[in-house]
């Protein structure tokens, strides 16, 4: 399976890869190896994150405040959003339009 990760995903890990850094060093990092280890389990178990609705599913991120929403399309991963689990809700399905 493809992974694709949206532009804006992309930012807002990095984003919030940057402040965990400035909080503790080194602490991003452990972030990202965070979003990775759930991606990893996403293409094991694709079906195993919540489901939204509209084919649209999400996997929290071990020890981080934040989940991978996701969508299975064909033999893609779209990962449409890293988003932060207590703040503007459902901000990201306007992605879903394109």
């Amino acid at each position: 399976m493809r992974i694709y990760i949206y532009r804006e995903a992309l930012g807002e890990w990095t984003e919030a890869a940057q402040y965990y850094d400035e909080k503790v060093a080194g602490l991003g990092d452990d972030f990202t190896d965070a979003i990775v280890q759930a991606i990893e389990r996403i293409l094991r178990f694709p079906s195993a994150g919540a489901d939204l609705g509209d084919g649209i599913r999400s996997k929290i991120i071990a020890a981080f405040p934040y989940k991978i929403i996701y969508a299975l399309v064909e033999d893609f991963l779209l990962v449409l959003a890293i988003a932060h689990q207590h703040r503007r809700p459902d901000y990201w399905r306007e992605r879903l339009h394109r």
